[in-house]
């Protein structure tokens, strides 16, 4: 049986999750999904993660992040199911 988040009906997180990153370019605007990969873990739900940029190869390293069940500026979020 898969692990839930406290508080919440959404699965636990673990290293090698594809997850969303909910980023934000220009102030004001609402956040678009970047794809993330958790790379850590932290025991407070944390997680930290790399994060694949929408406009170029670079990627992103960002660490503590907060889970949000909806995608929210600087949280990271599940990708919904299609």
């Amino acid at each position: 049986m898969e692990k839930r988040q406290a508080g919440t009906s959404a699965p636990k997180p673990s290293v090698g999750r594809i997850v969303h990153f909910g980023s934000q370019h220009m102030k004001g605007e609402d956040p678009k999904p970047l794809a993330a990969i958790v790379t850590y873990v932290h025991e407070d739900g944390k997680v930290n993660l790399t994060i694949f940029s929408s406009l170029s190869a670079d990627t992103y390293h960002h660490p503590h992040v907060e889970f949000s069940e909806k995608l929210e500026t600087n949280k990271w979020t599940w990708p919904p199911r299609v």
